[in-house]
């Protein structure tokens, strides 16, 4: 806030109830502020805690594993035992409440891999309100489609992340934070990476970045919680309930507080640096959910169908299917596809014409992996289609009339007694009779293809691969969106120091709206006046002075700590901290 810049926030269900009990005007605090509100699983929950529970819950229906995350969205978690107690609430609905308002993001939690438990977790919290979902923590956005949606939620983009990295003499990456104090320390300055990376992208495309640190870096060299959960520091080796929350280890160590302080002046420089640089917005998933197209139920032409169609069929089986399809400036999932052409068909099976437009829905992939392939290639009637044609229409009916996003794609379809076609044959058997309809304005049998290879494709495993697609965005560089967000505030602001840590001397900035009579002063941890930068009546507009800790200081020479800077004017006083390091 002390930047005009507003942040995602991600919580743990525990985390927010220390936090309300210690501070309890914090929720409300960040809801005027205009921050986002998300959710994150961390252990206990079941979606990130590496138990032998969880390897019998993979293998588990979707149908079945619904209730099962329902409950730990629901209430709240035990953190002794690992469960969920009925009657209080917890997770998803926790954080709802709290802040009286359903969290933005939810984050997967399985770990890289899509597992048919991670949908169903998605699915429910998708249910209670969730907009977004965050597949990549540090990068995996695809770079000529940044933006996209997985399961119905847009996937929150990210280029590359200014949190860890490999420099120096260093092989893997590191936290930044982690190499203070060492003597790699200046090869991981997060505003030095940050201009780095900004040098050498390209200029015509809009690139996603994000800066993540965590609550518990600026206090602990690894997260407490892992002693509690894990034999391990790497969160790999679980604990069996009952577990103990007070739990220490040796190789969780508590920062000292100049140390802590050392992080917090990196990260405020970041964060200074990146709102006050005239190439980086900033903004909250929250607001880019705001600015791209709800792609999640749309209208779709005939004319689109029949591109679809067309390109389906002259896709060669060896590259069929592609990751989502690409008609211009529409795109298309396989769920939507899928969706799109049968709904279209179901239609032409009890009018007799194709429809002039079809109504997307929110389809989620097929959940699970009881495919078959053709058991041959002989042409498909109209009568066998039609039949499945409207079978499977029924089944879109049905689950979602019990919740508009609990339709999913059937893992295999039945054309005829005794032969079934797994969904991607079956929607090519779909293209290929829509585009006889459209094109011959009648029906035939087709001739099938065989995706023979279908169980080794991702989408056999992965059921929100059917649903990914580039999302629509209303404007192609949302610049004009983005200056509402970052409108420069029009009063008093005195900015942060830089560079910040200093040594030996450092800049201080500041904007006067209206003429005043201004005094700039230092001050030590004690409240001591150290030296006096400005102290006379100024105009309207930008002033920048520099401190040299060697020069006129009332009191001899300065050692490294925290000091004061504080700007005071006829209306108000501001103080803010910066860091001393020789």
């Amino acid at each position: 806030n002390k930047y005009k810049v507003k942040a995602d926030f991600y919580f743990v269900e525990q985390l927010v109830t220390n936090i309300q009990q210690i501070y309890p005007w914090f929720a409300d605090s960040l809801k005027i502020l205009g921050m986002d509100i998300n959710i994150h699983h961390r252990a206990p929950h079941i979606m990130s805690f590496k138990s032998s529970y969880i390897g019998s819950l993979i293998k588990m229906p979707f149908d079945s594993i619904v209730p099962i995350m329902t409950n730990y969205e629901n209430y709240q978690l035990d953190q002794v035992l690992g469960t969920y107690k009925t009657g209080i609430s917890g997770g998803y609905n926790f954080i709802k409440e709290t802040f009286g308002e359903p969290p933005t993001v939810v984050s997967r939690g399985d770990n890289g891999g899509y597992t048919t438990f991670g949908s169903a977790n998605a699915y429910v919290c998708k249910t209670m309100g969730a907009r977004a979902i965050m597949l990549f923590h540090e990068k995996g956005s695809d770079t000529n489609y940044p933006l996209y949606y997985s399961e119905g939620l847009l996937s929150r983009p990210v280029d590359f992340s200014v949190t860890r990295w490999i420099s120096g003499s260093q092989t893997e990456e590191q936290f930044w934070w982690d190499m203070i104090d060492t003597d790699e320390e200046q090869n991981f300055n997060p505003v030095q990476y940050l201009q780095t990376k900004m040098n050498s992208l390209d200029k015509t495309k809009l690139t996603f970045v994000n800066a993540i640190i965590h609550e518990t870096d600026f206090h602990y060299s690894l997260p407490p919680w892992r002693a509690c959960y894990y034999f391990d520091s790497l969160s790999t080796q679980p604990r069996l309930a009952p577990f103990d929350t007070t739990r220490t280890a040796t190789y969780i160590r508590v920062l000292d507080s100049l140390h802590e302080e050392k992080i917090w002046m990196k990260y405020d420089s970041l964060v200074q640096f990146a709102a006050s640089n005239q190439n980086i917005k900033t903004y909250t998933m929250k607001q880019l959910v705001g600015i791209v197209a709800d792609d999640r139920e749309r209208t779709v032409t005939r004319d689109l169908l029949k591109q679809l169609a067309t390109q389906i069929t002259t896709t060669p089986t060896n590259q069929f299917p592609p990751k989502y399809f690409v008609l211009g400036l529409d795109y298309f999932s396989l769920a939507d596809a899928f969706c799109g052409l049968n709904s279209a068909l179901n239609s032409y099976r009890i009018n007799a014409s194709l429809p002039a437009s079809i109504q997307l829905i929110d389809l989620l992939g097929p959940t699970d992996t009881l495919t078959e392939n053709l058991s041959s290639t002989s042409p498909v009637s109209w009568s066998d289609l039609n039949n499945a044609i409207r079978t499977t229409d029924s089944l879109f009916e049905h689950y979602t009339s019990i919740n508009r996003y609990f339709g999913r794609i059937p893992s295999k379809v039945l054309l005829a007694s005794g032969r079934y076609a797994n969904p991607l044959e079956y929607l090519y058997i779909l293209a290929s009779e829509y585009l006889s309809i459209d094109l011959n304005g009648t029906t035939s049998a087709v001739s099938p293809k065989q995706f023979s290879t279908y169980k080794s494709k991702q989408i056999y495993s992965m059921p929100a691969k059917w649903t990914e697609k580039p999302a629509r965005k209303i404007s192609s560089l949302p610049t004009e969106v983005f200056s509402k967000l970052n409108a420069v505030p029009k009063d008093f602001l005195l900015e942060q120091n830089y560079p910040n840590p200093f040594n030996p001397s450092t800049d201080i900035s500041y904007r006067l709206s209206a003429s005043s009579k201004i005094s700039l002063k230092i001050f030590n941890m004690l409240g001591g006046e150290i030296a006096t930068l400005v102290d006379e009546e100024q105009q309207p507009g930008i002033y920048k002075y520099n401190f040299n800790s060697k020069q006129n200081l009332i009191n001899g020479q300065l050692s490294s700590g925290v000091y004061f800077y504080q700007l005071q004017t006829e209306k108000f006083t501001v103080t803010k901290k910066m860091l001393l390091l020789k």
